[in-house]
């Protein structure tokens, strides 16, 4: 069995180039990837999410693949559109089986500014909310592994505000509007449009 960890969502990166030179090799995919499209492609700049979405289909349907795994870097731009984006992984497993794809939430500790924990608690809470909504609708569902549940419920209690206070030091907030905002010069981005929850925030920083 061969491992890969690759970026699908490269316009560059061939997948069909990677299946021909694969024979009868069993591959293991690791990818990367934890919003929706616009969102996705600000968070990951590079990405294309239309290539990234084919390139997952072209590896779950192509009978080489043993386990299509996708880890979500869970940040605090992420959390806007990731039970969307977990739904749309669910549809996958749905079309595929239980592991096209797996995946795994890998939350963000540093640099700081880029935690869950720069956030506000109200809009902390409104993604907690969210995301207990979902996982309350899809606990008990054959398509989830353990792990991935469990990993949902380590999210829940670490965006839970009683148990894991928000992170108030002005410096990393300057941290983060300085980053984004040079972000977007650099890169044609704009950062309210993308997360236009975030607005009031992020325009009082």
């Amino acid at each position: 069995m061969k491992l890969y960890e690759l970026n699908l969502g490269a316009e560059s990166f061939d997948v069909l180039e990677l299946l021909g030179k694969a024979d009868n090799s069993i591959l293991e995919i690791y990818t990367a990837n934890e919003s929706l499209v616009h969102q996705a492609m600000y968070i990951r700049d590079g990405m294309d999410w239309s290539t990234w979405a084919r390139n997952m289909h072209l590896l779950a349907n192509s009978g080489k693949v043993k386990e299509l795994h996708n880890v979500c870097t869970v940040n605090a731009l992420c959390l806007e559109s990731l039970t969307e984006f977990l739904s749309y992984l669910l549809k996958f497993k749905e079309q595929y089986g239980k592991d096209f794809p797996s995946f795994s939430l890998e939350i963000v500790h540093f640099p700081e500014f880029q935690s869950p924990m720069i956030l506000p608690d109200k809009i902390r809470t409104l993604h907690k909310e969210k995301l207990q909504l979902w996982y309350d609708s899809n606990n008990n569902n054959e398509l989830l592994h353990e792990r991935e549940l469990s990993q949902i419920q380590t999210l829940l209690s670490y965006l839970d505000v009683a148990k894991t206070p928000q992170i108030s030091m002005p410096n990393l907030q300057n941290k983060f509007k300085q980053f984004y905002t040079q972000y977007d010069q650099h890169c044609g981005k704009n950062f309210i449009k993308t997360f236009p929850s975030m607005k009031e925030w992020y325009d009082g920083l």
